[in-house]
Parts: structure tokens; C-alpha cells; sequence
């Protein structure tokens, strides 16, 4: 760990603009603005089946393949957990975006969002374990934790990429970090080869 600390709020700074802009460039190819109803867009009330998801987003004039990913987006973009099970319910995509959606609410530390969307199936390695390591970045604990019980792999990052142990150290996250590399001693210690006497 460094021990400059104009060097880690650089780092730090740095990885928060990588990662937002990929935020930002991801959910730009999706209708994701919840000005009109004030952020808070919970509408599950009254959408009870798929076809009333069709007819409202025929009635908002989105084309065929936004239907099922225009409110799912918008409620995880709010942190509207009652609305994105809802729309799960009646057959909201979780996978659009490659991640985007579990990405996002990793990064907000919207745990309650992150367990909907991983028991709807999504990714949870998605793009070399982005949501682990947005989590970890941020400083969300008990979304890392959540992640990590889901099977994220707590060493994921890739060649050239930054670990979420290297994102949760940089955000000056030390609880975050305690937890991740409690994660790596287990894991660790499970990839070891078990030896027998006189093996």
C-alpha cells in the first residue's frame, strides 16, 4: 500500500473518472432519466403483468427493444428496490448493458438492487468482476460482502486492470479492504493443495 498520500488521492481520483465514465458512456444507450417523476419512480403498483409494461412504454413512445429495459433502468438508477423486483416480476431484462445494471447499483451500494438482480441471474463476474470492484471503490462493504457470498472472485481484474483490493485502498476504504483481504486468505487457502502424510 502506498504510503503517499498525494499519490493515493491522485490514484484514487483517477479510477473514480475511469469509472464513471464508463458508467456514464454504458447507460447512455438506454433511456435512464428519472426527472420527470422527481427520482422517484416507483411504479409497481400498477404494472402487474408484462403487457401493461408494453403499454405503458408504448403510451412514453420507446421503441420495441427499450420496453422491458427502460423502467428496470430507471429504478436501479433511483435505488427504487420495490420497483426493480416488481418489473423483474414481469420480465424485465437484468442482463442489458453487459453488467451496466448490476454495475450500477454495486457502485451506489444499493445491496437490496444487487441481490434482486443477481437472483434474477445476472452476471456477477460480469466484465472482469466490475461490480466487485465499483463496490470496492466506493467504499460499499456490505455490497462487497454480498458479491463475494454471490461468488465474485475477489482476484478478478484482469491484465492491466486494478484489483478491488487495489480500488477499496485507493478510495481509503480500510474497512472495505479488511474484508477483501479476508476473502483472499480464504480463497487462497481453498486453491491449496491438500497434503496427505508422507505425500
Amino acid at each position: 500500500m502506498k504510503s503517499n498520500s498525494n499519490y493515493n488521492k491522485k490514484k484514487s481520483g483517477t479510477l473514480v473518472n475511469i469509472f464513471l465514465v464508463s458508467m456514464l458512456g454504458l447507460m447512455s444507450q438506454g433511456c435512464v432519466s428519472t426527472a420527470g417523476n422527481g427520482g422517484n419512480l416507483d411504479v409497481s403498483e400498477e404494472i402487474s403483468s408484462r403487457n401493461e409494461l408494453d403499454d405503458v412504454c408504448s403510451i412514453l413512445g420507446e421503441a420495441t427493444h427499450d420496453k422491458t429495459t427502460y423502467f428496470l433502468r430507471s429504478a436501479v438508477d433511483a435505488g427504487d428496490a420495490k420497483t426493480v423486483k416488481r418489473l423483474i416480476e414481469v420480465g424485465a431484462d437484468v442482463h442489458v448493458g453487459h453488467g451496466e445494471l448490476l454495475h450500477v447499483a454495486a457502485y451506489r451500494g444499493y445491496t437490496e438492487i444487487v441481490v434482486a438482480l443477481l437472483e434474477a441471474g445476472a452476471d456477477v463476474h460480469s466484465q472482469n468482476e466490475t461490480a466487485l470492484r465499483a463496490a470496492a471503490l466506493a467504499g460499499h462493504t456490505e455490497t462487497v460482502v454480498t458479491l463475494l457470498e454471490a461468488g465474485a472472485d475477489v482476484f478478478g481484474g484482469g491484465p492491466g486492470r486494478n484489483s478491488a483490493l487495489d480500488w477499496a485502498e485507493a478510495g481509503g476504504h480500510m474497512e472495505t479492504v479488511e474484508v477483501i483481504l479476508n476473502a483472499m486468505s480464504k480463497q487462497r487457502a481453498t486453491l491449496q493443495p491438500t497434503l496427505t502424510p508422507g505425500s
